[in-house]
C-alpha cells in the first residue's frame, strides 16, 4: 500500500496544482451553471445555461450533490468545484487501487498502475472530459465524467468481489454506483454494463453459471437501478438516445488521429494477451476488447460518441503492463527481456506525461513563448473576472462564444445554448436569433427580447464599436474589453414604430 500511496502522491502534484489554479477547460461553466441552478432550485430546476424550462444531462445526481453543498455553505461555485475535483482525485486513486489489486498478482502492480493509466496513451493525446490521461485529468477533475469514472472502477472491483462471494450489500452497492455513473455520465454507465457483462462471461466460462439465487441477487438491484435511471426527474434519459445527433459535432474530435493518440496503450494489447494466456486469466481481455471494438465501429461508421469508449478499452491493457513491470522485482534472466521492454514503454510514457504537466508547474515567464501564449492555459477565474456587471436573474444575448462563457461565470442565463443540449427543441432558432440580433430590424430585435426574456446584451469592444448600443438600451459597464448593455424593450419598440 505504501508504494501505491507514494506513486499516487507524486502523480497528484501537477493535478492538485492545476485544480487549485482552476486551469480547467471551458466545460467548467456548464458544470458551474448546473451547480448554481441546483443550489437555487434543487427539486425543480430550469435549464442550467439557458433561460428555458428544459432539462439537461448535467442536472445529474453528482451536480445535485454539489449544488446542495453550495446551498448549505454559501461559498463560491469555483471553490465548490475545486473541492469536488480533489474529492474526485481521491476517489479515482481509491477505485484504481481496488480494481488493480483484484486483477493483478504482483504486489507493486497498483503502484505501477498509477503511472500506467494516466501516461500510457500516445502522442498528442486527447484533452477530453472523462479521459484519465495526464493531458486531461487536471483540466477536468471537478467534472461529472471523472466522478463517474471513479464509480466505474469501484463498481467493477465490487463485482469481482461479488463473483467470489455473492452478497446483497455488494449487489446493491454495484447497482447504486451504476445508476449514479449512468445519470452523471451516460457513456460511463454503458462502459460499466459492458465490463460487468464481460467479467460475468469469463466467470461462467471458468467456473460455470452462478446459482439461481445469486443471479436473482444481482438482477433485482440491476432492475431497480434501471428504473431509477429512467425515472430520474431532472432530465429525460430516453431523450439522450432520441436526440443523440446533438452530441455528434461535440464529440467529433475523439475520432481524429485515433492511432497516434492511443498507440502506447494499444501496444499493451499483446502484453495483456500473453499474460492472459500464461495465467489462464482472461478478465483484463474481457474488459478491454468490447470497448475497443466499439471504438473501431465508431471509426468505421463515423459515430463519434462510440469513440468515447477508448479510456475503458485502454485501462485493462495499462493495468496488464503495470502487472508485468511490477513483477520484475526481482526476476530471472529468462523473463527479464520482455519486462525491461515493458518498463521502457512505461518510461517513455512517463517522459511524455511529465512534459504535458510542465506548463502548470513552471512559472509562466520561464516557459517558451509557444507554450506561454497558449490560450488554453488561461484560468477559469480569468474568464470570471470579465463577467462583472452580470448576475443571477439576468438573461443575456452574447453573440461571441468566449463572452458567453464569461456570462455564465456570473450565474446569468443565456438566450442560446453554448453546449449540446438534447431537450431544448428550439436550440437552432435561439442560435440564429443571437447571431443576427445586432443586424436585425428593430421589429425582429423586439420579438427576440420579448420571446426569450432577454435583459442584457454583452459584446466585446470590437463589436461594440460597430453598433449603436444606445439604441438598444443603457450601457452599464465596460470591463476588460467587455461591454454590458441593459436592454430597453420600450426603446427598441419606439424605433420599431418609426
Amino acid at each position: 500500500m505504501r508504494p501505491f500511496l507514494l506513486a499516487a502522491a507524486l502523480v497528484s502534484i501537477p493535478l492538485v496544482v492545476q485544480t487549485i489554479r482552476t486551469d480547467w477547460s471551458t466545460d467548467a461553466w456548464l458544470h458551474a451553471a448546473s451547480i448554481l441552478e441546483l443550489s437555487e432550485h434543487p427539486f425543480d430546476p430550469g435549464h442550467p445555461t439557458v433561460a428555458a424550462a428544459a432539462g439537461d444531462p448535467d442536472l445529474s445526481p453528482y451536480s445535485l450533490l454539489w449544488g446542495l453543498v453550495h446551498r448549505g455553505t454559501g461559498v463560491g461555485v469555483l471553490t465548490i468545484m475545486t473541492v469536488a475535483g480533489l474529492v474526485n482525485l481521491l476517489a479515482l486513486w481509491g477505485g484504481l487501487w481496488m480494481l488493480t489489486s483484484r486483477l493483478t498478482r504482483a504486489r507493486l502492480a497498483p503502484a505501477f498502475a498509477v503511472l500506467a493509466v494516466p501516461l500510457l496513451w500516445g502522442f498528442g493525446t486527447w484533452r477530453w472530459s472523462g479521459y484519465p490521461n495526464l493531458n486531461s485529468l487536471g483540466f477536468g477533475l471537478p467534472y461529472p465524467s471523472f466522478a463517474a469514472f471513479a464509480a466505474y472502477l469501484v463498481a467493477l472491483a465490487l463485482f469481482l468481489d461479488w463473483l467470489r462471494e455473492p452478497s446483497w450489500y455488494r449487489a446493491l452497492a454495484i447497482a447504486a454506483l451504476g445508476a449514479a455513473a449512468t445519470l452523471s455520465h451516460p457513456i460511463t454507465g454503458g462502459a460499466l454494463s459492458l465490463g460487468v457483462l464481460g467479467l460475468l462471461v469469463v466467470a461462467v466460462w471458468t467456473d460455470g453459471l452462478p446459482r439461481r439465487a445469486a443471479l436473482v441477487q444481482l438482477a433485482l438491484p440491476a432492475v431497480v437501478a434501471l428504473v431509477a435511471v429512467l425515472a430520474w426527474p431532472l432530465y429525460s434519459f430516453g431523450l439522450l438516445f432520441e436526440n443523440s445527433d446533438a452530441y455528434t459535432a461535440a464529440n467529433a474530435g475523439v475520432l481524429r488521429q485515433v492511432i497516434p493518440r492511443s498507440i502506447l496503450g494499444l501496444a499493451c494489447l499483446p502484453v495483456a494477451m500473453v499474460l492472459a494466456r500464461r495465467r489462464g486469466d482472461w478478465r483484463l481481455i474481457a474488459l478491454a476488447l468490447p470497448p475497443l471494438g466499439l471504438v473501431a465501429v465508431g471509426v468505421g461508421l463515423d459515430v463519434p460518441v462510440l469513440g468515447r469508449m477508448m479510456p475503458f478499452g485502454l485501462l485493462p491493457l495499462q493495468i496488464a503492463v503495470a502487472d508485468v513491470v511490477a513483477g520484475a522485482v526481482p526476476t530471472g534472466a529468462r523473463q527479464r527481456g520482455p519486462r525491461l521492454a515493458a518498463g521502457a514503454v512505461l518510461g517513455m510514457a512517463g517522459l511524455l506525461g511529465a512534459v504535458s504537466a510542465l506548463p502548470h508547474m513552471v512559472p509562466q515567464p520561464l516557459l517558451p513563448s509557444r507554450i506561454r501564449d497558449d490560450e488554453r492555459l488561461e484560468t477559469i477565474r480569468d474568464e470570471a473576472a470579465s463577467a462583472r456587471g452580470l448576475g443571477e436573474g439576468m438573461v443575456v444575448i452574447a453573440p461571441e462564444d468566449q463572452i458567453q462563457l464569461s456570462a455564465l461565470a456570473s450565474g446569468a442565463k443565456l438566450v442560446n445554448p453554448p453546449f449540446a443540449t438534447p431537450e431544448l427543441d428550439d436550440a437552432d432558432a435561439r442560435e440564429e436569433a443571437i447571431l443576427g440580433f445586432l443586424e436585425d430590424s428593430p421589429d425582429r430585435q423586439l420579438r427576440i427580447v420579448e420571446e426569450y426574456g432577454a435583459t442584457h446584451l454583452v459584446v466585446g469592444d470590437d463589436l461594440a464599436t460597430q453598433v449603436d448600443l444606445a439604441s438598444l438600451g443603457q450601457v452599464e459597464s465596460r470591463v476588460d474589453g467587455v461591454v454590458v448593455v441593459r436592454l430597453d424593450a420600450s426603446l427598441i419598440a419606439e424605433r420599431a414604430a418609426n
